[in-house]
């Protein structure tokens, strides 16, 4: 535990030696990295806001990555405190903005399932079953299992069990045991 903390403090020391520098160069990328650094080690005497500061200045300037961690911190409450409207902002963000040019295709696939999940439940904005539905098939065209899943379940809901099936079985093909259940049950195994 010696170790961590001095690793801890050692960090904390970079990144205060860093952080006036950061601001007179005005390099958003360096800002992604010093904010994540920040809650990495929040629980070890760091100030979660200097890190919240930096992620939000890279995401405000078009960082995918620092929005996409923000969201994430935001949903999960690791480091600050949840709040699942912030959370659902900064997907939007990445969703509506260039900002989602440097994330993966597995990262924008992930980020439009969590988009249609939030309007599915609730989640930090109203309800929106076609908003839920347009963001799960963008997840899905990405080879999402767990938004074919979710499609397939839509469908079940309102009833079309040919549609709810096809889904199921694209989902259950990529090994999503969830989607192989369903498609037992929709065929009374």
């Amino acid at each position: 535990m010696r170790g961590l903390n001095g690793w801890a403090g050692g960090m904390v020391l970079l990144i205060s030696m860093l952080l006036p520098w950061h601001r007179a160069v005005g390099d958003e990328r360096i800002g992604m990295v010093l904010g994540q650094a920040m809650l990495a080690i929040e629980g070890m005497g760091a100030d979660p806001r200097v890190g919240l500061d930096g992620l939000e200045r890279a995401a405000a300037a078009g960082d995918g990555l620092a929005a996409l961690n923000l969201a994430v911190a935001y949903q999960t409450g690791v480091g600050i405190p949840r709040d699942s409207r912030r959370a659902f902002h900064w997907l939007q963000n990445i969703t509506t903005g260039a900002s989602v040019a440097r994330l993966t295709p597995e990262l924008v696939a992930w980020v439009r399932l969590k988009t249609g999940l939030a309007y599915l439940g609730g989640d930090g904005v109203e309800v929106d079953r076609r908003q839920a539905r347009r963001w799960l098939l963008k997840a899905a065209v990405l080879e999402s299992a767990y938004a074919e899943y979710m499609l397939g379940r839509m469908d079940e809901e309102g009833t079309d069990r040919v549609a709810a099936r096809n889904w199921y079985r694209r989902s259950a093909a990529r090994g999503f045991v969830p989607a192989q259940e369903a498609l037992k049950r929709l065929d009374g195994l």
